[in-house]
């Protein structure tokens, strides 16, 4: 037995390297093309359930699949029409393009999914600016316009619609629903992009394979928080991040600590609250939380500190919060820095009551 092992070739390090490599590389594609295949499943269901709904404002291809859909059809059944959350202006030259919908020979087909699809694929969907029923709830029945979003904007205003054809994104050439590369396609006007806009736009490019880090900032902006808050929650770093970063950066890297990052955000939710007194959604309050951090972090690494940063949350006493959560600006100072002040002095006090030497 020993000289079979003392046979057997011995494999360098860089080889082992090499095949670990290899096989995360493997499993990484493994997983994507399982998500990919699950949600196309989930999609042709989506789609043979709205053909089995509404069978006369279908069309099918010879093998049973959809073909187009008759929106008007759609909507005089009761279907409602909804546009992709991704901050879009449209101004008056827009509604130019909007209105040529009335007119004889200006109909093409509008690209469309439905509702759970974009729920599936993490995709924020918003009613229309011209919805009479904008303040009511999305219906998950509904069908979302991808491509068309001006036209339809302009047809909330008028109660018979024209006949208007529509149709769902075809599969990629691996036979894929994947809307990661449908909607890159797709030209998405916006006046002036704001770096969050460049969050959002990544969400709906990267589709189910969308890092949580993306999706916590977009979930924390859309719920009124300050961009650079959300992105300080996230990556647990005093500071936003940029176009270039959202664009082209390692997000592995930005959000190495977003584990740490959601206990903390639960803390301060628990302890705070999502008020109209809107403290924990400002850059200034979230970046002292951070700042502080920073300091246990450097002391004993991010697990003790996260750990020491909850306590001191969760332990805050009710009229420090009481009064953090009320400060008002004055002649002389402003309501972040009274909040810092308030909040700086407490943190001091959790350290020399706990014996923590920073």
């Amino acid at each position: 037995m020993a000289e079979e092992f003392e046979n057997e070739p011995v494999k360098t390090i860089n080889e082992e390297k090499g095949n670990m490599t290899v096989e995360q590389t493997n499993t990484q594609v493994s997983n994507e093309e399982a998500n990919l295949k699950d949600f196309t499943e989930f999609c042709e269901y989506e789609m043979l359930r709205v053909k089995e709904q509404y069978p006369n404002s279908v069309s099918t291809f010879p093998n049973g699949d959809v073909a187009s859909l008759n929106l008007k059809g759609l909507k005089d059944a009761g279907v409602e029409f909804y546009g992709l959350g991704v901050n879009r202006t449209h101004g008056a030259d827009e509604q130019k393009t909007g209105r040529s919908i009335l007119e004889n020979g200006a109909q093409q087909s509008l690209i469309v999914i439905t509702v759970q699809m974009a729920d599936k694929a993490g995709i924020k969907v918003e009613r229309f600016a011209k919805d009479p029923n904008k303040d009511k709830p999305i219906n998950s029945d509904g069908i979302v316009v991808v491509d068309g979003h001006g036209r339809v904007d302009f047809l909330q205003t008028i109660q018979e619609w024209p006949l208007i054809m529509g149709h769902f994104p075809m599969k990629d050439k691996d036979g894929y629903y994947n809307f990661a590369k449908a909607f890159t396609e797709i030209n998405i006007n916006v006046s002036k992009w704001k770096t969050q806009d460049m969050v959002a736009k990544r969400q709906i490019e990267d589709g189910v394979n969308t890092h949580e880090g993306w999706v916590m900032i977009n979930d924390l902006v859309s719920k009124g928080y300050k961009y650079q808050a959300a992105c300080q929650l996230a990556t647990l770093k005093p500071d936003r991040l940029t176009a270039r970063q959202v664009a082209n950066g390692d997000e592995s890297e930005f959000f190495v600590n977003i584990e740490y990052g959601k206990r903390i955000h639960k803390a301060l939710k628990d302890r705070f609250g999502e008020g109209d007194d809107k403290t924990i959604k400002t850059k200034e309050f979230t970046k002292e939380i951070v700042l502080s951090l920073v300091k246990l972090i450097n002391r004993q690494g991010i697990g003790w500190a996260t750990d020491r940063m909850e306590e001191f949350i969760n332990t805050l006493p009710n009229k420090e919060v009481a009064e953090i959560k009320n400060a008002k600006s004055t002649k002389v100072q402003r309501k972040d820095e009274k909040r810092k002040q308030i909040l700086d002095k407490a943190f001091s006090f959790f350290l020399g009551q706990n014996n923590i030497k920073l």
